[in-house]
């Protein structure tokens, strides 16, 4: 008898390899793989009691959860009973333990798996899972704060920039206001003059068209005095800048007195 309880964690091992792929659409089929010969009696019991199963002895996925519960108890303890047996000399994968871990833990409480396998082989692979997924969901934690940290420091940061942004606008629009207020009591010359020399402080685009001028015969003729030919081309070329639905009144005569 003692002989063939030695023979059980051996016969578990190579169902257990003959199914490396573990996962709850095969679990069923691999507990009553190793009932059928471990134990015919019960597992011929189970089929009779359960005539889903009589057919071809094909076990769908979730098969176990249709026994009673006494029944599945039995069927579910002789399978533990082999995984309590096995050592690390049958070779079996880790990934496949922790895989049948997880199934084992539909059935029941952590607590009771613990003191079940405490001081087994399958224990240690358990605890050294249980270890590993405390690790990971640590890990992931940091992770996720590191990122609420780093995602906080650039919503601070974007809105210093916008706020940088705004003061700079808030600066500029306000050395516009002052440079307008200085050019506009100047005389067409003088405007034509600086504009010419790129020795206004903003873009020409930028001044609006009531600091300019309406240019009329007069100031046309003053044009043709006071610039070349030259320079009268290049003022042109500044004041096509903008596109002709934006120009106003003012500008739309200054570039017809060029």
């Amino acid at each position: 008898m003692n002989h063939l309880r030695n023979f059980y964690p051996t016969l578990l091992a190579r169902t257990l390899r003959a199914n490396p792929r573990v996962s709850k659409h095969n679990f069923d089929n691999l507990v009553m793989t190793y009932l059928k010969n471990i134990n015919p009696s019960l597992y011929y019991e189970v089929l009779i009691d359960h005539p889903s199963g009589r057919e071809e002895e094909k076990f769908y996925t979730y098969w176990l959860d249709k026994l009673d519960l006494i029944t599945r108890g039995k069927v579910l303890e002789v399978f533990m009973a082999g995984l309590r047996s096995l050592d690390p000399f049958h070779e079996i994968s880790a990934e496949i333990l922790v895989t049948v871990d997880g199934e084992l833990g539909r059935y029941f409480k952590q607590e009771h798996l613990h003191k079940f396998f405490y001081q087994t082989y399958f224990g240690e692979i358990r605890r050294a899972s249980s270890r590993r997924s405390r690790q990971k969901r640590v890990s992931e934690a940091s992770a996720c704060k590191l990122k609420k940290i780093e995602a906080k420091i650039k919503k601070n940061l974007r809105a210093w920039e916008h706020s940088k942004r705004y003061r700079l606008k808030r600066v500029r629009d306000f050395d516009r206001l002052k440079f307008i207020k200085k050019f506009s009591p100047l005389k067409p010359i003088e405007k034509l003059t600086l504009i010419l020399n790129d020795e206004i402080d903003f873009p020409l685009i930028s001044i609006p068209d009531g600091a300019l001028f309406k240019a009329d015969l007069i100031i046309r003729s003053d044009i043709k005095k006071s610039f070349s030919t030259k320079e009268t081309n290049i003022l042109m070329k500044k004041f096509l800048c903008k596109k002709k639905n934006e120009r106003g009144k003012n500008w739309s005569s200054i570039l017809k007195a060029f």
